[in-house]
C-alpha cells in the first residue's frame, strides 16, 4: 500500500491508460474530477464497490462497478477515495481480491484536492444523500456486527467456566494460567517468608535459572495485579520458529497424526514441550551418567514422552499410566514407532501401594487424570486404580534407575515421597514438572534437597505460546 504522495508521480508516470477509484462518495468524486480536469491523458475506468447492493449511479459517465466486475486487470492502480478510517480495513479487502497496485488518499490530500475544485457541488451531482444513508446502514451493520460477537464471546466465556471449573484463561501475547495462580500467589506473597522462599527456590540454581524464576514471579506479579504479559522479543521469535517447525512437518494420515519421524494416534494435541523441547533432554549436562539404566515415565499419556526418550537412552522405559484409552494409544504409539524398550506399565505412582480412587477425564485421551480432583477437565469420573510406591516398583522388578520423568497433574509431591530410598541410594536423574500449582513452584526443590542435597539443579521453562509457566521442569542431576 502506498501514500498518494504519489498520486502525483503516478499521473506523470503513466502518460496514458486507465485508471480505478474504490468509492462512489465525495472524496472519490472529488478525485475523479481532479483527474479529469488536470489530468486529461489519464483515464478513470471506473468507480468500484465492494456492496453490490448499494445502487449508485456513476457520473461524469464513469461506471460503478462491483470487484467481481472488476476480476480483469488487476494490476490497474486502485486509488482508495474513502474516509482515512476506512483504508485498513479496505485495503486488505482489495489485496484479498488480488489487486496489485493500491494507492490511499488521505484526508488533508482529499482537501488539498477538493481546494482545486471549489465550484463543485457534489450533494447534486454525486447523490451523496443516498451515498451517506448506505454507509450510515453499512456501518450500523458494523456496530450490532460487534456487539454480536462481543455476545458470543461472553456466552463462550461461561461455557468455558462450567467445563472448567478452575478456568483456564486467556492472556494478552499467549499467555495462560490456571485461576488458582492468582489466588495462591496472592495470598503467599503476603506471606512474611515469601522472600526466604524466593531464595530457597533460586539457591545453587545457574544464573539462567534464577532469571528464570524471576520471570515467572514477575509474570505472577502481573498477572495478581491484572497487568497484561508481554513475550519478550526473544520469546516471540523461538515461539514462531516452534510453531513454523511443527506446522511443517505435522499432518493427518487417517487416523494418526505424522509429526516428523513420529506417528501418533488422531485427535491429540501435538505438544510442544515434547515433540519441539524433546522433553528437556538437552537441558541434560551429564546425559551419559544416565547410560542403558531404567527410566520412570510417571505420567505416560500416550506414550509421547516415552517415544522421545526411547530414542535418546538404551535403557528399558517403564511407562506409567492407569487410564484405559490412553494405555492403548501407548500400545499403538509403541507398534506404530517400532519402539523395543518402551513397557506399558497400569498403574499409578505415588506415596502408598494398593489402590486408590483417581478422577479420570471423560474425553478421550485427556490429559488431565489426576489423582487430584483438580477440576481442571470436562466432566471427570471416579474410579479405583492400583497404585505403588516408586520405592516398591524398583525393589520388586531389582531395578538401577537412571532418570525418573515426573508430570503428574500436581502429584509429584506424592511421587516423590514414594522414591525417597530410590533417591537417596541411586541418585537418578529427576526431571520434575513444578508448574501444576504455586505450591509445586516453590516447594518441590526444597523436598528433593532434603532427601539428597548433592544435586546439580536448573530450571527449565520451554517458550511456548500460550503461557509463561507450563511445562516449567526442574531437572536434578547427579554431579560428577
Amino acid at each position: 500500500m502506498r501514500s498518494l504522495l504519489e498520486y502525483s508521480q503516478l499521473i506523470k508516470k503513466h502518460y496514458e491508460g486507465p485508471l480505478r477509484i474504490y468509492g462512489a462518495g465525495i472524496g472519490a468524486y472529488y478525485l475523479a474530477r481532479d483527474i479529469l480536469n488536470n489530468h486529461k491523458k489519464f483515464t478513470v475506468e471506473c468507480f468500484m464497490v465492494s456492496d453490490e447492493s448499494v445502487n449508485i449511479s456513476g457520473c461524469f459517465g464513469i461506471p460503478v462497478k462491483s470487484f467481481d466486475e472488476c476480476q480483469q486487470g488487476k494490476e490497474i492502480p486502485v486509488i482508495v477515495g474513502t474516509l482515512e478510517w476506512l483504508h485498513e480495513e479496505i485495503v486488505h479487502l482489495l489485496v484479498q481480491y488480488g489487486f496489485e497496485n493500491i494507492f490511499v488518499l488521505k484526508d488533508e490530500e482529499y482537501l488539498k484536492i477538493r481546494q482545486k475544485n471549489p465550484d463543485t457541488d457534489a450533494d447534486v451531482l454525486f447523490s451523496t444523500h443516498k451515498v451517506l444513508i448506505a454507509e450510515q446502514q453499512l456501518l450500523l451493520n458494523q456496530q450490532q456486527m460487534i456487539f454480536n460477537m462481543q455476545v458470543m464471546a461472553e456466552k463462550l466465556r461461561e461455557i468455558e467456566i462450567k467445563l472448567w471449573k478452575n478456568p483456564i484463561l486467556f492472556e494478552k501475547n499467549g499467555a495462560y494460567h490456571n485461576e488458582s495462580y492468582v489466588k495462591d500467589f496472592k495470598i503467599l506473597r503476603e506471606n512474611e517468608e515469601f522472600d526466604n522462599m524466593i531464595n530457597a527456590l533460586v539457591k545453587k540454581l545457574d544464573t539462567e535459572s534464577r532469571c528464570e524464576v524471576y520471570r515467572i514471579i514477575h509474570r505472577l506479579h502481573q498477572l495478581c495485579d491484572e497487568k497484561e504479559i508481554f513475550l519478550t522479543k526473544d520469546e516471540e521469535q523461538y515461539t514462531e520458529e516452534m510453531r513454523e517447525a511443527l506446522d511443517n512437518e505435522t499432518f493427518e494420515l487417517g487416523n494418526r497424526i505424522v509429526c516428523g519421524k513420529y506417528i501418533l494416534p488422531g485427535g491429540i494435541h501435538i505438544e510442544p514441550a515434547v515433540f519441539y523441547y524433546k522433553n528437556g533432554i538437552e537441558q541434560l549436562r551429564y546425559k551419559e551418567k544416565v547410560g542403558k539404566k531404567a527410566i520412570i515415565d510417571a505420567g505416560g499419556y500416550i506414550g509421547d514422552s516415552s517415544l522421545i526418550f526411547s530414542e535418546n537412552f538404551d535403557g528399558k522405559i517403564y511407562c506409567f499410566e492407569f487410564e484405559k484409552n490412553n494405555l492403548l494409544s501407548i500400545e499403538d504409539v509403541i507398534e506404530w514407532n517400532g519402539l523395543k524398550n518402551v513397557i506399558p506399565v497400569d498403574m499409578a505412582l505415588t506415596d502408598q501401594t494398593g489402590e486408590m480412587e483417581v478422577f479420570i477425564g471423560t474425553v478421550s485421551n485427556c490429559s488431565y487424570n489426576s489423582i487430584n480432583n483438580f477440576g481442571r477437565g470436562l466432566e471427570y469420573k471416579k474410579e479405583k486404580v492400583p497404585c505403588i510406591t516408586l520405592d516398591d516398583f524398583v525393589y520388586e522388578n531389582n531395578l538401577e534407575v537412571g532418570l525418573i520423568k515426573a508430570d503428574v497433574e500436581g502429584c509429584e509431591k506424592q511421587l516423590i515421597l514414594g522414591a525417597v530410598n530410590t533417591i537417596k541410594e541411586q541418585h537418578p536423574t529427576l526431571m520434575i514438572s513444578i508448574y501444576h500449582s504455586i505450591d509445586d513452584l516453590f516447594t518441590i526443590k526444597p523436598l528433593i534437597e532434603s532427601i539428597y542435597s548433592e544435586y546439580d539443579m536448573k530450571i527449565f521453562r520451554p517458550v511456548l505460546p500460550y503461557s509463561f509457566i507450563e511445562e516449567t521442569l526442574l531437572i536434578c542431576e547427579p554431579k560428577c
